[in-house]
């Protein structure tokens, strides 16, 4: 007799006969673990891929945000180490020392005359007065000496009270020939009370308030 291996007759045999078929096999469970196993394998890797890719992402934006920043760090340090910028401050000329001013205005004046100009000097060390000596210009006649020095007193005044006397006494010596003709003192108040320059010549020395003129000048 022929042996039926399929399953097939079998099982129509066991029909016919009233037999039952054998147990069952449960189908598809394993297709559909297969597949739930390819699936998530799938999805492993997915995220795998998508995960690095993200972190190259990240680490790029990062190396490039530490690249800036330290970039920037030296600048801001730089910036910071340098000393504060000051504005230029306009430099305003300081004012004339008041005996310069003085003895720069008596200058003037004794060069406008014709005179030499003047030696300055204090008569005492402890003294503020100024002494003041000039030379007497050459005339004609001795009358016409003793007006020239006179006129040439009354610009030294003039120019002294234009300027601001800058002592407590003034001394103006007359000198011909280096030698003295006259020494007279005035004070800052008789300087001030007068406009020199408009006195009759003579009595530019009678105002003064001490000091004396050697009787060989005026003789």
């Amino acid at each position: 007799m022929k042996i039926d291996w399929t399953g097939k007759q079998r099982r129509e045999r066991n029909a016919a006969a009233g037999a039952p078929d054998g147990p069952k096999r449960k189908r598809g469970c394993l297709g559909c673990l297969g597949i739930i196993v390819v699936i998530i394998v799938i999805a492993a890797i997915a995220s795998a891929v998508g995960g690095g890719s993200n972190n190259d992402d990240e680490k790029k934006s990062g190396d490039k945000a530490s690249s800036s920043s330290s970039s920037e760090a030296p600048k801001e340090r730089v910036e910071s180490e340098l000393p504060p910028t000051e504005e230029p401050k306009s430099e305003k000329p300081a004012p004339d020392d008041p005996e310069a001013a003085m003895k720069k205005q008596v200058n003037k004046a004794l060069k406008s005359s014709g005179a030499k100009e003047a030696k300055f000097s204090t008569y005492e060390p402890s003294d503020d007065s100024v002494w003041i000596k000039f030379q007497i210009r050459d005339a004609l006649s001795k009358k016409g000496m003793v007006k020239g020095a006179q006129r040439d007193t009354a610009a030294i005044l003039d120019a002294i009270r234009e300027a601001g006397v800058p002592g407590s006494k003034i001394l103006i010596e007359g000198d011909v020939n280096d030698a003295m003709a006259f020494n007279l003192a005035y004070s800052p108040d008789t300087i001030n009370s007068q406009n020199w320059s408009s006195l009759e010549p003579a009595k530019v020395w009678d105002l003064r308030d001490s000091g004396g003129i050697m009787p060989e000048f005026t003789n």
